[in-house]
């Protein structure tokens, strides 16, 4: 099988978002105010969407993929070790290796370096319901980064 073919390299993006998801709900889950449970897990659950709508992007393209260009390619092996590297960044979260301070720098590190910012580059297309549905992660993202930052800010957490 190519593990560059547009349908794996998809799953893969998928299940990078449900890890992001993961490490932003381990983070709701050992936070102790109120406001940064909510505050992280309204950042997984905008994760969460991210991977459905990647989910609903891989099935375009299944059903059309002669309406599909690529144009840059994404390394399944990178793609791979982000995943591994997000659970453990998860797992530390959960076993409190990593604090509130130091996961918001992490997060803000993550949003701000993140392929999710360049998916809209890896496939080359006119169809409107994949350009919506990029257009809506890559903003997504970018709000991701600035809320993050305005964290740290507000709660002098800066690396």
């Amino acid at each position: 099988m190519d593990t560059e073919a547009p349908p794996v390299v998809l799953a893969l993006m998928m299940a990078l978002e449900l890890r992001f998801a993961e490490l932003y709900m381990a983070a709701s889950r050992s936070s102790e105010s109120v406001d940064m449970k909510e505050f992280w897990a309204r950042m997984s659950r905008q994760e969460e969407s991210h991977a459905g709508y990647i989910d609903r992007i891989r099935k375009i393209y299944i059903n059309a993929p002669e309406k599909f260009k690529i144009g840059s390619r994404f390394n399944p092996v990178i793609l791979k070790s982000w995943l591994s590297e997000i659970g453990s960044a998860a797992s530390k979260v959960k076993s409190g290796e990593i604090g509130p301070a130091e996961l918001l720098s992490i997060a803000s590190e993550y949003e701000n370096t993140l392929m999710e910012k360049n998916y809209g580059e890896y496939l080359i297309s006119d169809d409107a319901e994949y350009l919506a549905l990029i257009g809506k992660i890559t903003s997504d993202t970018a709000v991701h980064g600035k809320i993050l930052r305005d964290k740290i800010t507000e709660t002098g957490s800066g690396a």
